[in-house]
């Protein structure tokens, strides 16, 4: 098993199961065909913290062995790195939110009414996707992943995935 991140590193990786294939269908619907399917964030303590459809949580970095994984390089002071780990751990609980992906998928459709009425339930801070989590933990932190004029939460695995192309 590879060491586990830097703290505060933003890890792309598959969800196991049907509940991975439903979300890369979801994905998919929105256009977005990447095959990383989770987000989580490095802490510094050889765990992750990552949105799960149960409440975020925080869970070993092992948990991780045997599956494909990457990491978005992005350049981070010490000091950022503490603050993007405490930020993560005061979210843990925070509750999931499905409607994400609707909402998603009538934004890239351009179905302005859904869109309008789903806005409200997924522009929320306690209720988030993994990868909705992770941007938010970084905004939150000062640190902004997207300069293209997006909603903060119009974010999904893919789109951090796309990062990690820009950036390798």
């Amino acid at each position: 098993m590879a060491a586990s991140p830097l703290p505060g590193s933003i890890v792309l990786t598959q969800i196991d199961g049907l509940a991975g294939k439903l979300v890369w269908l979801l994905q998919a619907i929105n256009g977005d065909l990447s095959r990383w399917t989770h987000v989580a964030v490095a802490l510094d303590d050889g765990t992750v913290f990552e949105a799960q459809p149960g409440g975020a949580v925080v869970s070993p970095w092992s948990k991780y062995e045997g599956r494909p994984h990457a990491v978005v390089p992005w350049d981070l002071r010490n000091d950022e790195r503490d603050a993007i780990v405490a930020e993560a751990r005061s979210r843990v609980g925070t509750g999931y939110n499905w409607t994400t992906y609707f909402y998603l998928a009538a934004y890239r459709l351009r179905l302005p009414l859904v869109t309008r009425f789903l806005r409200s339930r997924v522009a929320r801070s306690d209720k988030m996707i993994c990868s909705q989590a992770a941007d938010d933990i970084y905004r939150t932190c000062g640190i902004h992943l997207f300069d293209d004029g997006r909603l903060p939460f119009d974010v999904t695995p893919g789109d951090l995935a796309r990062l990690l192309d820009r950036r390798s």
